[in-house]
């Protein structure tokens, strides 16, 4: 059965990018104060914070993560109270190094078109703050926090609120929080702990595993996409007898998943875990429809799930014998 920790590990990833979607989408005109601190972590060459990631009913993700430039990251990351994670990425060499402590095993993360956005969207927020357009702002006025005054602001994207706040006295960021939701389930994120041009040593981003470990696997990073989701499906039915799941909640995926899956620690079982990361990705991303109850493999007319691409009006769809298709602009129905 696959543990619940391999989500923890999504759920942080998704995080990262979210410290800088906050602040990328405030108006930096609209207030002197919020105008100096955008400044301030623009012009810095580091940027560390931590994020505590936390759902009902799974780890509390901890994830203390550093940025230089140019195009350095550094993830350190804790699931419950055991488990560990460091991944480094350098953008420039589109590589990367995913570290084990506890089983001193190192993993290469390497990328033909570049290191994937999706996850690393801290790296770029900096370029992005001078081109930020779909906004709103509202402030929520002070407030302590952690014996300092603060000044809030709210922003919205895409419908998403992100509460910032700032210390009126530094004008350096203080705390970020967001409650959204991960395949439906409410998750609630908290940035803190903001340290701007620290000195951080530059053998903190090596790609080189340090002494005593092994380089075990070698993962082909790349964006998340529908292709994703069709090797999943694929593997959900086979474990479930020839008929799609009820529903694709975690708890579904976590009984058939280890059914027809190699166990962690052997080859290939990363790149397995890897694109169901995706998969999962792309369902949270693109706000997937799943209507695949009562539908049995092969059977070509029928609905698994549907999705309506960003910028388009015609949905697109996965059938019941696997293939994609784009459909008509009115809603599908469930499946009978």
């Amino acid at each position: 059965m696959i543990r619940i920790t391999r989500y923890a590990s999504l759920s942080a990833a998704l995080v990262v990018g979210i410290v800088g979607l906050a602040l990328l989408i405030i108006d930096r005109s609209a207030n002197p104060t919020l105008a100096d601190t955008l400044r301030k972590i623009r012009e810095s060459r580091t940027i560390s914070f931590r994020c505590t990631v936390e759902q009902k009913g799974k780890p509390k993700v901890v994830m203390r993560q550093s940025m230089a430039s140019p195009g350095l990251v550094r993830m350190q990351m804790q699931f419950g109270d055991n488990m560990e994670s460091i991944s480094i990425f350098d953008q420039q060499k589109s590589a990367g190094l995913a570290l084990l402590p506890q089983q001193k095993r190192a993993i290469r993360i390497s990328s033909a078109e570049g290191l994937p956005k999706q996850g690393l969207n801290v790296v770029e927020f900096i370029d992005w703050l001078k081109s930020a357009q779909d906004h709103s702002k509202e402030d929520l006025g002070p407030k302590m926090i952690d014996g300092k005054s603060a000044f809030g602001f709210q922003v919205k994207k895409d419908d998403q609120p992100y509460k910032i706040w700032i210390d009126q006295q530094s004008g350096d960021p203080l705390r970020m929080e967001a409650q959204m939701e991960f395949l439906g389930q409410p998750m609630t994120m908290v940035a803190d702990d903001f340290v701007l041009d620290a000195k951080l040593n530059q053998s903190l981003f090596s790609l080189t595993p340090p002494v005593g470990y092994q380089v075990t696997e070698e993962l082909q990073a790349r964006e998340p996409s529908e292709k994703e989701l069709v090797v999943i499906l694929r593997k959900l039915v086979e474990a479930n007898d020839g008929k799609f799941p009820a529903d694709l909640e975690l708890t579904t995926l976590t009984k058939l998943w280890g059914k027809n899956t190699k166990p962690p620690g052997q080859p290939g079982s990363l790149q397995e875990t890897y694109t169901l990361t995706l998969a999962l990705m792309f369902l949270n991303m693109q706000k997937v429809e799943y209507v695949g109850e009562n539908v049995k493999f092969g059977e070509s007319q029928k609905i698994v799930c549907w999705w309506t691409p960003k910028g388009k009006k015609n949905y697109r769809a996965i059938f019941g014998d696997l293939t994609i298709r784009d459909g008509e602009t009115v809603k599908p129905a469930a499946s009978k």
